[in-house]
């Protein structure tokens, strides 16, 4: 196999690089191009090359990738989402419980979407109903007490809420939406609230800045790359990063 990428396969992938850039540079708030040496400038080169390393993996294993745009704005949400839920285990810990509580709860339910979004969450008889507006989503990611003062919990300590409490929270969390929302989304919400680490960077799509073109939000399918492909990866990073 050459140790360059095919002419068409290369230029998918410059393509699909500079969405991944743009979309984590969003992210982070940084330049990748800067000379800059943050901390938060070294995390967003971590993520870049962990999704460029998924990006050639797509692209050499053939991938069905009919819009080049959304699938590299997917794999860069994604490997923020990673990132962040490595560095921020209290925000896993939180979807956890909220989950758990969805599950056994017949009052609500999880389920999923054609659009594939992730888990979508709200109350059982809402999952015909339309998700909720971005604009509501992210007035409560920035100001979870905005809900009727009778739905706040008498706790700042998450782990002191039973399934009364919680129940309280989500209805009125929910009624101050209007309508399901994604999982991830609800996490950040009572994250914020309850002050866990990490719980505004989850909250990616409402809060990052930019001009909406980030594409759709669907999961690449998962497929392992032959051993031969992975050695071509491999090769293709080092021309990449010149070493």
């Amino acid at each position: 196999m050459s140790e360059q990428l095919p002419e068409a396969q290369g230029r998918l992938f410059a393509q699909m690089d500079a969405k991944v850039r743009d979309v984590i540079e969003k992210r982070f708030g940084v330049k990748l191009s800067s000379t800059q040496s943050s901390e938060r400038h070294q995390a967003a080169w971590d993520v870049n090359q962990n999704a460029t390393v998924k990006t050639l993996k797509a692209i050499n294993a053939g991938s069905r990738i009919d819009d080049p745009p959304s699938y590299a704005a997917t794999i860069a949400r994604n490997s923020c989402r990673d990132y962040w839920r490595i560095h921020n285990p209290g925000w896993a810990d939180l979807k956890g419980r909220l989950s758990r509580f969805f599950r056994k709860q017949p009052g609500y339910a999880l389920w999923d979407t054609e659009e594939m979004l992730g888990w979508i969450c709200g109350p059982a008889a809402w999952k015909d109903q339309p998700l909720a507006e971005g604009s509501r989503i992210s007035a409560l990611i920035e100001k979870p007490r905005r809900i009727r003062p009778a739905a706040l919990p008498k706790t700042e300590i998450m782990e002191h809420l039973d399934a009364a409490a919680w129940d309280a929270l989500l209805q009125g969390f929910f009624e101050y939406l209007g309508g399901p929302v994604r999982l991830d989304d609800l996490v950040s919400i009572a994250g914020v609230m309850f002050g866990v680490k990490g719980a505004r960077e989850m909250a990616f799509d409402e809060l990052a800045p930019g001009d909406g073109e980030e594409g759709r939000a669907w999961e690449p399918p998962a497929r392992e790359a032959p051993a031969d492909i992975g050695v071509a990866i491999r090769d293709q990073l080092r021309i990449l990063w010149g070493n």
